[in-house]
Protein backbone atom coordinates (compact mmCIF):
# COMPACT_ATOMS: atom_id res chain seq x y z
CA UNK A 1 0.00 0.00 0.00
CA UNK A 2 2.80 2.35 1.04
CA UNK A 3 4.56 1.91 -2.07
CA UNK A 4 1.22 2.53 -4.30
CA UNK A 5 0.77 5.68 -2.45
CA UNK A 6 4.08 6.34 -3.23
CA UNK A 7 3.90 6.01 -6.58
CA UNK A 8 0.31 7.81 -6.93
CA UNK A 9 1.89 11.30 -5.74
CA UNK A 10 5.07 10.57 -7.76
CA UNK A 11 2.69 11.02 -10.84
CA UNK A 12 0.56 13.87 -9.60
CA UNK A 13 3.87 15.65 -8.76
CA UNK A 14 5.09 15.67 -12.31
CA UNK A 15 1.31 16.24 -14.37
CA UNK A 16 1.06 19.30 -11.81
CA UNK A 17 4.58 20.10 -12.60
CA UNK A 18 3.94 19.54 -16.16
CA UNK A 19 1.12 22.09 -16.53
CA UNK A 20 3.15 24.83 -14.48
CA UNK A 21 6.05 24.51 -16.86
CA UNK A 22 3.61 25.11 -20.20
CA UNK A 23 1.57 27.76 -18.93
CA UNK A 24 3.71 29.34 -16.54
CA UNK A 25 7.03 28.86 -17.80
CA UNK A 26 6.44 27.92 -21.32
CA UNK A 27 9.72 28.44 -22.78
CA UNK A 28 11.97 26.92 -20.09
CA UNK A 29 12.54 24.09 -22.43
CA UNK A 30 15.37 22.11 -20.34
CA UNK A 31 12.16 21.55 -17.80
CA UNK A 32 10.20 19.97 -19.94
CA UNK A 33 12.61 17.81 -21.28
CA UNK A 34 13.43 16.43 -17.84
CA UNK A 35 9.89 16.41 -16.98
CA UNK A 36 9.14 14.35 -20.37
CA UNK A 37 12.58 11.83 -19.42
CA UNK A 38 11.20 11.41 -15.96
CA UNK A 39 8.01 10.59 -17.68
CA UNK A 40 8.98 7.93 -19.71
CA UNK A 41 11.22 6.61 -17.01
CA UNK A 42 7.98 6.40 -14.15
CA UNK A 43 6.30 4.80 -17.06
CA UNK A 44 8.89 2.30 -17.60
CA UNK A 45 9.49 1.55 -14.15
CA UNK A 46 5.34 0.96 -13.73
CA UNK A 47 5.41 -1.28 -16.49
CA UNK A 48 4.10 -1.04 -19.65
CA UNK A 49 0.74 -2.62 -19.99
CA UNK A 50 -1.23 0.60 -18.75
CA UNK A 51 0.79 2.92 -21.14
CA UNK A 52 0.04 0.24 -24.20
CA UNK A 53 -4.34 0.64 -23.41
CA UNK A 54 -3.55 3.69 -23.65
CA UNK A 55 -1.33 3.85 -27.21
CA UNK A 56 -4.72 1.68 -28.36
CA UNK A 57 -7.30 4.00 -27.06
CA UNK A 58 -8.84 6.43 -29.38
CA UNK A 59 -7.40 8.94 -28.04
CA UNK A 60 -3.27 7.31 -28.22
CA UNK A 61 -4.51 6.11 -32.05
CA UNK A 62 -5.51 10.07 -32.91
CA UNK A 63 -2.23 11.72 -31.26
CA UNK A 64 0.27 9.09 -32.89
CA UNK A 65 -1.27 9.07 -36.14
CA UNK A 66 -1.21 12.77 -36.84
CA UNK A 67 2.41 12.85 -35.13
CA UNK A 68 3.28 10.41 -37.98
CA UNK A 69 2.04 12.34 -40.61
CA UNK A 70 3.81 15.08 -39.50
CA UNK A 71 6.96 13.25 -39.74
CA UNK A 72 6.11 11.93 -43.10
CA UNK A 73 5.19 15.40 -44.15
CA UNK A 74 8.83 16.65 -44.13
CA UNK A 75 9.42 14.69 -46.78
CA UNK A 76 7.51 16.68 -48.98
CA UNK A 77 7.48 20.08 -46.98
CA UNK A 78 8.32 23.50 -48.04
CA UNK A 79 10.81 23.66 -45.17
CA UNK A 80 12.24 20.27 -44.03
CA UNK A 81 13.84 21.99 -40.95
CA UNK A 82 10.45 23.92 -39.98
CA UNK A 83 8.73 20.88 -40.40
CA UNK A 84 11.12 17.92 -38.05
CA UNK A 85 11.09 21.13 -35.25
CA UNK A 86 7.32 20.61 -35.21
CA UNK A 87 7.33 17.19 -35.69
CA UNK A 88 9.45 17.14 -32.52
CA UNK A 89 7.77 19.52 -30.54
CA UNK A 90 4.18 17.63 -31.11
CA UNK A 91 6.10 14.19 -30.30
CA UNK A 92 7.18 15.28 -26.81
CA UNK A 93 3.95 16.71 -26.36
CA UNK A 94 2.43 13.29 -27.01
CA UNK A 95 4.54 11.54 -24.28
CA UNK A 96 3.39 13.83 -21.57
CA UNK A 97 -0.10 13.88 -22.62
CA UNK A 98 0.07 9.87 -22.87
CA UNK A 99 1.46 9.83 -19.17
CA UNK A 100 -1.48 11.77 -18.06
CA UNK A 101 -4.16 9.67 -19.73
CA UNK A 102 -2.34 6.89 -18.63
CA UNK A 103 -2.05 8.28 -14.87
CA UNK A 104 -5.95 9.33 -14.78
CA UNK A 105 -8.09 6.09 -14.38
CA UNK A 106 -11.13 7.16 -12.16
CA UNK A 107 -13.29 10.15 -12.18
CA UNK A 108 -11.93 11.43 -8.37
CA UNK A 109 -8.19 11.29 -10.30
CA UNK A 110 -10.01 13.51 -12.98
CA UNK A 111 -11.23 15.90 -11.11
CA UNK A 112 -7.88 16.38 -8.79
CA UNK A 113 -6.43 16.98 -12.90
CA UNK A 114 -8.90 19.57 -12.95
CA UNK A 115 -8.04 21.69 -10.09
CA UNK A 116 -3.92 20.75 -10.85
CA UNK A 117 -5.02 22.67 -14.15
CA UNK A 118 -6.77 25.75 -12.40
CA UNK A 119 -3.68 25.95 -9.76
CA UNK A 120 -1.38 26.11 -12.38
CA UNK A 121 -3.22 28.85 -14.12
CA UNK A 122 -3.44 30.67 -10.99
CA UNK A 123 0.75 30.25 -11.04
CA UNK A 124 0.25 31.67 -14.76
CA UNK A 125 -1.40 35.03 -13.68
CA UNK A 126 0.71 35.35 -10.51
CA UNK A 127 3.81 35.24 -12.98
CA UNK A 128 2.15 37.82 -15.19
CA UNK A 129 1.36 40.35 -12.82
CA UNK A 130 5.06 39.69 -10.91
CA UNK A 131 6.29 40.68 -14.48
CA UNK A 132 4.14 43.78 -15.00
CA UNK A 133 4.87 45.40 -11.57
CA UNK A 134 8.66 44.73 -12.11
CA UNK A 135 8.38 47.32 -14.64
CA UNK A 136 7.15 45.33 -17.90
CA UNK A 137 4.61 47.04 -20.10
CA UNK A 138 0.92 45.11 -20.48
CA UNK A 139 1.64 43.16 -23.20
CA UNK A 140 5.38 42.43 -22.91
CA UNK A 141 4.43 41.02 -19.17
CA UNK A 142 2.79 37.80 -20.70
CA UNK A 143 5.53 37.00 -23.27
CA UNK A 144 8.28 38.17 -19.98
CA UNK A 145 6.43 36.51 -17.57
CA UNK A 146 5.52 32.85 -19.27
CA UNK A 147 6.97 32.75 -22.68
CA UNK A 148 2.91 33.10 -24.07
CA UNK A 149 0.83 35.73 -26.24
CA UNK A 150 -1.65 37.79 -24.10
CA UNK A 151 -4.10 35.63 -26.44
CA UNK A 152 -3.11 32.58 -25.98
CA UNK A 153 -3.09 33.16 -21.76
CA UNK A 154 -6.38 35.04 -22.20
CA UNK A 155 -7.84 31.76 -24.11
CA UNK A 156 -6.48 29.56 -22.01
CA UNK A 157 -8.11 31.22 -19.31
CA UNK A 158 -11.48 31.27 -20.67
CA UNK A 159 -11.50 27.68 -21.53
CA UNK A 160 -10.45 26.86 -17.59
CA UNK A 161 -13.50 29.11 -16.70
CA UNK A 162 -15.73 26.83 -17.95
CA UNK A 163 -14.05 24.13 -16.18
CA UNK A 164 -14.72 26.08 -13.28
CA UNK A 165 -18.50 26.29 -13.48
CA UNK A 166 -18.86 22.88 -13.40
CA UNK A 167 -17.66 22.95 -9.58
CA UNK A 168 -19.77 26.31 -9.51
CA UNK A 169 -22.53 24.64 -10.37
CA UNK A 170 -22.50 20.92 -8.22
CA UNK A 171 -21.75 23.12 -5.21
CA UNK A 172 -23.96 20.47 -3.68
CA UNK A 173 -21.59 17.78 -4.43
CA UNK A 174 -18.39 19.65 -4.01
CA UNK A 175 -19.11 21.36 -0.29
CA UNK A 176 -16.89 23.74 1.88
CA UNK A 177 -15.20 26.23 0.09
CA UNK A 178 -14.43 24.70 -3.16
CA UNK A 179 -17.47 26.49 -5.04
CA UNK A 180 -16.56 29.99 -3.60
CA UNK A 181 -12.97 29.71 -4.32
CA UNK A 182 -14.06 28.81 -7.63
CA UNK A 183 -16.05 32.11 -8.07
CA UNK A 184 -12.80 33.93 -6.79
CA UNK A 185 -11.33 31.97 -9.34
CA UNK A 186 -13.42 33.42 -12.19
CA UNK A 187 -13.59 36.83 -10.92
CA UNK A 188 -9.49 37.14 -11.38
CA UNK A 189 -9.34 35.08 -14.69
CA UNK A 190 -12.23 37.27 -16.45
CA UNK A 191 -10.52 40.32 -15.02
CA UNK A 192 -7.34 39.52 -16.31
CA UNK A 193 -8.67 38.39 -19.56
CA UNK A 194 -10.44 42.03 -20.21
CA UNK A 195 -7.23 43.35 -18.33
CA UNK A 196 -5.38 41.26 -21.85
CA UNK A 197 -7.54 42.88 -24.41
CA UNK A 198 -8.08 39.68 -25.97
CA UNK A 199 -11.46 39.88 -27.83
CA UNK A 200 -12.33 36.46 -28.33
CA UNK A 201 -11.45 35.28 -25.10
CA UNK A 202 -14.41 37.46 -23.70
CA UNK A 203 -16.73 35.72 -25.39
CA UNK A 204 -15.56 32.05 -25.21
CA UNK A 205 -17.60 31.47 -21.20
CA UNK A 206 -20.29 33.21 -22.28
CA UNK A 207 -21.02 31.13 -25.39
CA UNK A 208 -19.36 28.06 -23.29
CA UNK A 209 -21.89 29.26 -20.50
CA UNK A 210 -25.48 29.55 -22.80
CA UNK A 211 -24.12 25.67 -24.29
CA UNK A 212 -23.89 24.04 -21.00
CA UNK A 213 -26.95 25.21 -20.17
CA UNK A 214 -28.75 24.37 -23.34
CA UNK A 215 -27.50 20.56 -22.90
CA UNK A 216 -26.67 19.78 -19.75
CA UNK A 217 -29.68 18.25 -17.22
CA UNK A 218 -30.61 20.80 -15.73
CA UNK A 219 -34.66 21.95 -14.93
CA UNK A 220 -36.12 24.63 -16.23
CA UNK A 221 -35.84 27.27 -13.71
CA UNK A 222 -32.12 26.10 -13.34
CA UNK A 223 -31.79 26.90 -16.97
CA UNK A 224 -33.72 30.39 -16.41
CA UNK A 225 -31.73 31.30 -13.64
CA UNK A 226 -28.47 30.64 -15.37
CA UNK A 227 -29.39 32.42 -18.53
CA UNK A 228 -30.13 35.69 -16.94
CA UNK A 229 -27.20 35.35 -14.88
CA UNK A 230 -25.17 35.00 -17.98
CA UNK A 231 -26.84 37.99 -19.46
CA UNK A 232 -26.47 39.89 -16.41
CA UNK A 233 -22.76 39.04 -16.80
CA UNK A 234 -22.43 40.27 -20.28
CA UNK A 235 -23.97 43.81 -19.69
CA UNK A 236 -21.51 44.17 -16.81
CA UNK A 237 -18.56 43.27 -18.67
CA UNK A 238 -19.79 45.47 -21.49
CA UNK A 239 -19.81 48.38 -19.44
CA UNK A 240 -15.97 47.66 -18.14
CA UNK A 241 -14.87 47.19 -21.51
CA UNK A 242 -16.44 49.87 -23.21
CA UNK A 243 -15.18 52.38 -20.50
CA UNK A 244 -11.54 51.52 -21.58
CA UNK A 245 -10.79 53.68 -24.67
CA UNK A 246 -8.29 50.89 -25.91
CA UNK A 247 -10.58 47.72 -25.54
CA UNK A 248 -13.49 49.47 -26.34
CA UNK A 249 -11.97 50.62 -29.70
CA UNK A 250 -10.75 47.34 -30.58
CA UNK A 251 -14.53 46.00 -29.70
CA UNK A 252 -15.14 48.70 -32.04
CA UNK A 253 -13.97 47.74 -34.97
CA UNK A 254 -14.34 43.92 -34.60
CA UNK A 255 -18.41 44.44 -34.78
CA UNK A 256 -17.47 47.14 -37.69
CA UNK A 257 -16.19 44.10 -39.51
CA UNK A 258 -18.94 41.11 -38.70
CA UNK A 259 -21.71 43.44 -39.37
CA UNK A 260 -19.88 45.01 -42.30
CA UNK A 261 -17.79 45.40 -45.21
CA UNK A 262 -15.43 47.61 -43.45
CA UNK A 263 -12.05 46.11 -42.10
CA UNK A 264 -10.29 49.57 -40.34
CA UNK A 265 -8.72 46.77 -38.07
CA UNK A 266 -4.98 46.34 -38.84
CA UNK A 267 -4.99 42.81 -37.05
CA UNK A 268 -8.53 41.77 -38.83
CA UNK A 269 -6.99 43.10 -41.71
CA UNK A 270 -3.86 40.68 -41.96
CA UNK A 271 -5.84 37.77 -40.46
CA UNK A 272 -8.09 37.95 -43.20
CA UNK A 273 -4.64 38.28 -45.31
CA UNK A 274 -3.38 34.97 -43.63
CA UNK A 275 -6.64 33.20 -44.35
CA UNK A 276 -6.96 33.96 -48.06
CA UNK A 277 -3.15 32.73 -48.68
CA UNK A 278 -3.81 29.22 -46.21
CA UNK A 279 -6.79 28.54 -49.16
CA UNK A 280 -4.92 29.79 -51.88
CA UNK A 281 -2.24 27.19 -50.51
CA UNK A 282 -4.90 24.38 -49.61
CA UNK A 283 -5.99 24.61 -53.57
CA UNK A 284 -2.55 23.95 -55.07
CA UNK A 285 -2.02 21.57 -53.22
CA UNK A 286 -5.19 19.64 -51.73
CA UNK A 287 -4.48 16.57 -50.37
CA UNK A 288 -1.65 16.51 -48.91
CA UNK A 289 -0.60 19.96 -48.44
CA UNK A 290 2.58 22.03 -48.37
CA UNK A 291 4.23 19.82 -44.87
CA UNK A 292 4.01 20.96 -41.44
CA UNK A 293 4.74 24.75 -40.81
CA UNK A 294 3.89 24.67 -44.55
CA UNK A 295 2.08 28.03 -44.21
CA UNK A 296 4.92 29.81 -42.20
CA UNK A 297 6.77 28.77 -44.69
CA UNK A 298 5.38 30.07 -47.22
CA UNK A 299 5.56 33.56 -45.72
CA UNK A 300 9.16 33.21 -45.16
CA UNK A 301 9.95 32.49 -48.66
CA UNK A 302 7.99 35.52 -49.86
CA UNK A 303 9.76 37.65 -47.46
CA UNK A 304 6.02 38.57 -45.39
CA UNK A 305 7.16 40.88 -42.64
CA UNK A 306 4.86 39.34 -39.91
CA UNK A 307 5.51 35.84 -40.09
CA UNK A 308 2.76 33.66 -38.06
CA UNK A 309 0.47 30.98 -38.12
CA UNK A 310 -2.84 31.54 -40.18
CA UNK A 311 -5.22 32.24 -37.36
CA UNK A 312 -7.61 29.68 -38.60
CA UNK A 313 -7.11 26.02 -37.45
CA UNK A 314 -9.08 24.32 -40.37
CA UNK A 315 -7.20 26.47 -43.06
CA UNK A 316 -3.88 25.90 -40.73
CA UNK A 317 -3.96 21.82 -40.63
CA UNK A 318 -5.65 21.85 -44.38
CA UNK A 319 -2.70 23.84 -46.02
CA UNK A 320 0.07 21.87 -44.43
CA UNK A 321 -1.53 18.44 -44.71
CA UNK A 322 -4.25 19.00 -47.31
CA UNK A 323 -7.59 17.04 -46.93
CA UNK A 324 -5.97 14.05 -45.45
CA UNK A 325 -4.49 16.11 -42.16
CA UNK A 326 -7.93 17.54 -42.05
CA UNK A 327 -9.41 14.14 -41.93
CA UNK A 328 -6.79 12.32 -40.07
CA UNK A 329 -6.87 15.32 -37.22
CA UNK A 330 -10.85 16.72 -37.43
CA UNK A 331 -12.12 12.70 -36.80
CA UNK A 332 -11.63 12.74 -33.26
CA UNK A 333 -13.51 15.75 -32.98
CA UNK A 334 -16.61 14.03 -34.30
CA UNK A 335 -15.83 11.19 -32.11
CA UNK A 336 -15.87 13.23 -28.78
CA UNK A 337 -18.67 15.25 -29.95
CA UNK A 338 -20.73 12.24 -29.89
CA UNK A 339 -19.17 10.26 -27.31
CA UNK A 340 -19.62 13.21 -24.62
CA UNK A 341 -23.25 13.59 -25.65
CA UNK A 342 -23.92 10.25 -25.22
CA UNK A 343 -22.18 10.04 -21.53
CA UNK A 344 -23.36 14.35 -21.34
CA UNK A 345 -25.19 13.86 -18.09
CA UNK A 346 -22.43 11.27 -15.98
CA UNK A 347 -20.99 12.69 -12.86
CA UNK A 348 -22.89 15.27 -12.01
CA UNK A 349 -23.26 16.82 -15.65
CA UNK A 350 -19.61 16.85 -16.45
CA UNK A 351 -19.57 15.13 -19.68
CA UNK A 352 -21.61 18.39 -20.99
CA UNK A 353 -18.74 20.66 -19.68
CA UNK A 354 -16.07 18.74 -21.93
CA UNK A 355 -18.65 18.62 -24.63
CA UNK A 356 -19.24 22.21 -24.01
CA UNK A 357 -15.42 22.32 -24.26
CA UNK A 358 -14.93 21.04 -27.52
CA UNK A 359 -17.43 22.79 -29.28
CA UNK A 360 -16.13 26.00 -28.05
CA UNK A 361 -13.10 24.77 -30.38
CA UNK A 362 -15.32 23.84 -32.96
CA UNK A 363 -16.98 27.42 -32.90
CA UNK A 364 -13.50 29.69 -32.43
CA UNK A 365 -10.93 27.70 -34.37
CA UNK A 366 -12.12 30.16 -37.31
CA UNK A 367 -9.76 32.53 -35.37
CA UNK A 368 -7.31 30.23 -33.74
CA UNK A 369 -4.76 27.94 -34.10
CA UNK A 370 -4.62 25.28 -31.45
CA UNK A 371 -3.47 22.03 -32.63
CA UNK A 372 0.42 22.31 -31.94
CA UNK A 373 -0.03 23.88 -28.88
CA UNK A 374 0.23 21.63 -25.61
CA UNK A 375 -2.11 23.90 -23.51
CA UNK A 376 -5.02 22.77 -25.71
CA UNK A 377 -4.40 19.87 -26.19
CA UNK A 378 -4.52 19.05 -22.29
CA UNK A 379 -8.17 19.90 -22.62
CA UNK A 380 -8.77 17.46 -25.08
CA UNK A 381 -6.84 14.87 -23.13
CA UNK A 382 -9.28 15.72 -20.24
CA UNK A 383 -12.51 14.86 -22.30
CA UNK A 384 -10.46 11.55 -23.53
CA UNK A 385 -10.09 10.58 -19.86
CA UNK A 386 -13.41 11.65 -19.01
CA UNK A 387 -14.76 8.91 -21.47
CA UNK A 388 -12.13 6.40 -20.43
CA UNK A 389 -13.87 7.07 -16.66
CA UNK A 390 -17.06 6.94 -18.25
CA UNK A 391 -16.66 3.07 -20.13
CA UNK A 392 -15.92 1.49 -16.69
CA UNK A 393 -19.03 2.72 -14.86
CA UNK A 394 -21.48 -0.12 -14.18
CA UNK A 395 -24.13 -0.25 -16.56
CA UNK A 396 -27.41 1.77 -14.46
CA UNK A 397 -24.93 4.29 -12.37
CA UNK A 398 -25.21 7.91 -13.28
CA UNK A 399 -24.48 10.69 -10.88
CA UNK A 400 -26.08 14.08 -12.09
CA UNK A 401 -27.25 16.99 -10.72
CA UNK A 402 -30.24 19.22 -11.31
Amino acid sequence: MTWKIKISTISNILIFLFFCNILGDALNFTAYNILMFSSIGFMLLRGVGELLKSVKSAYGIWLLLFAALIYASAFWALSQSLAMNLANTFFKAVVMLLFVYSETNSFDKLILRLKQFMAATLFMMAKILIAFFSGQNRLNSFVKGVGLYFNTVAQILALAIVLALWFIFNRRQHKGMAAWVCCLYVVAAYTMIIWSGSRKSLLIPLVGLFIVVLIGRYDIRARFRWIIFALFVMVVIWHFVMSNVELSGRMDNLFSTLLSDSKSDVSVLERQYYRDTAWKLFLQKPFFGWGANGFMAYLTQIRYAHVAYCHNNWLEIMSSFGIVGAVIYYWFYAYLIVKLYQNRELEWNMGSFFLTIILIFVIFEYGIVTYYFTIYHVLFCFAAIFLKCASKQPAGRLRSGQ
